[in-house]
């Protein structure tokens, strides 16, 4: 297993950018794998500094809907235009949890002001992409997992207070259903 930081929010070297946001390059068991695509296209810079070539990842994930973590997608998916994906599949897998569709906004005093949700159009305008939105749970390959974070704890969660998701028309605390994490069992590899 290999991971790679591409973009974060410090960098160890004065010749990579940094941003609020995130993104990592992940190979495990064959597969290369882009873990979020940062706020903007930096990350794809800081990929070609690190000698990584991202037209060879075989598949996406999403950790939650915030623009810090899915910014830079649309700038991925126009490099990754011919798609390719896994094992001569021509489409790229993009996985994320079904809450990633959300409306999300961040709120300053008593104003939504900030949409920080993914672009929806990426779903509707990617057609070399193929987008598994799960519920629960997938598996990318034997040994490397998606989970939903399912339990919502406020108090795990004080420093996102002012995160809200626009549903059926009212503003609603975000729960945080969106959010994914990756568990990955290394002997599998």
């Amino acid at each position: 297993m290999r991971v790679v930081v591409l973009i974060e929010n410090n960098t160890a070297s004065e010749k990579l950018a940094c941003e609020y946001g995130l993104s990592l390059y992940i190979e495990f068991g064959g597969e290369k794998i882009l873990f979020d695509c940062g706020a903007s296209d930096k990350f794809i810079a800081n990929a070609e500094k690190l000698g990584i070539d991202l037209n060879a990842v075989t598949a996406v994930c999403l950790s939650h809907a915030y623009s810090d973590h899915t910014g830079g997608l649309s700038a991925f998916l126009n490099l990754r235009k011919n798609g390719l994906g896994r094992a001569g599949k021509t489409l790229l897998p993009l996985y994320a949890s079904r809450g990633v569709v959300g409306d999300f906004y961040l709120k300053t005093g008593s104003i939504f002001n900030m949409p920080v949700s993914v672009k929806k159009s990426l779903f509707t305008h990617s057609p070399h992409v193929d987008f598994i939105l799960f519920e629960r749970f997938a598996e990318i390959v034997p040994g490397l997992y998606l989970c939903r974070r399912e339990l919502f704890d406020e108090k795990q969660t004080p420093a996102n207070k002012g995160f809200y998701e626009k549903f059926e028309g009212k503003f609603r605390p975000d729960e945080y259903g969106h959010e994914i994490f990756m568990v990955a069992f290394p002997g599998f590899e």
